[in-house]
C-alpha cells in the first residue's frame, strides 16, 4: 500500500509542476517569439527516436525558412509537438501507433498548419465529441495533461488544435495558426 501511495503522491506532484509550468508559459510575461518551423519538426523527430527508439517521419510542404510567432517561442512549439507525438506513440493505453508523421503545410496561403498523424487507434467518437479537458486520460499511467497542455499553448498563441480520425485509421491532430502570419525571412 505504501508503494501505491508514494506513486500517487509522485503523480500528483508531477501534475502540480506541469500545471504551474502551463500557467507561466501562457501568462502575460510569455512573449511571442519567431520560430523556424522546419527546425522544430526535425528536433521533435529526433526526440521521438531517442525516447521511443523510432523517429517520427517529417514531411514539410512549407519553405525551409518558414517562421511563425509562438507564445513562449521554440520551447513551447516543441512541447506542443512532443505531447502530440507522445500521445500517438502511447495510444489509448491498450493500443499505440507504430508510425507517426509530422507535416507542415501552408493552408491557406499565408498561414501554416502542423499536423501530427499516426496509425494508432485514433480517437473514440465520445472523445471527439467532448472538449479537451485537464486530467482526462485513457491511460492508466497518464496524467491527462498532454493534449490539454498542447491545446492551451496553441490557443495562447492565437491558434487552434483540431482532432480528427483519418479515413484509413489512426488519429490526426492539426495545429493551425489562424491568427498568426507566417513569413519567410531572407535565408
Amino acid at each position: 500500500m505504501s508503494a501505491e501511495l508514494r506513486d500517487s503522491l509522485e503523480r500528483i506532484a508531477r501534475i502540480f509542476v506541469e500545471s504551474r509550468r502551463i500557467a507561466q508559459d501562457m501568462g502575460p510575461a510569455a512573449a511571442m517569439h519567431e520560430v523556424k518551423v522546419g527546425a522544430v519538426l526535425l528536433r521533435v523527430a529526433k526526440w521521438a527516436e531517442a525516447r521511443f527508439g523510432r523517429a517520427a517521419t517529417v514531411s514539410a510542404e512549407t519553405p525551409s525558412n518558414t517562421h511563425v510567432l509562438v507564445r513562449g517561442g521554440v520551447s513551447n512549439l516543441e512541447r506542443i509537438l512532443e505531447n502530440l507525438v507522445l500521445n500517438a506513440y502511447e495510444g489509448d493505453g491498450r493500443r499505440a501507433a507504430s508510425e507517426v508523421t509530422i507535416r507542415s503545410k501552408d493552408a491557406p496561403v499565408g498561414f501554416v498548419t502542423i499536423e501530427v498523424a499516426d496509425n494508432g487507434p485514433g480517437f473514440s467518437e465520445d472523445a471527439l465529441g467532448r472538449r479537451i479537458s485537464a486530467f482526462a486520460t485513457t491511460k492508466t499511467d497518464g496524467s491527462g495533461l498532454g493534449l490539454y497542455t498542447a491545446e492551451r499553448l496553441v490557443v495562447a498563441s492565437g491558434g487552434q488544435l483540431i482532432r480528427a480520425n483519418a479515413p484509413q485509421g489512426g488519429a490526426i491532430v492539426r495545429v493551425t495558426a489562424n491568427d498568426l502570419p507566417v513569413y519567410c525571412p531572407n535565408p
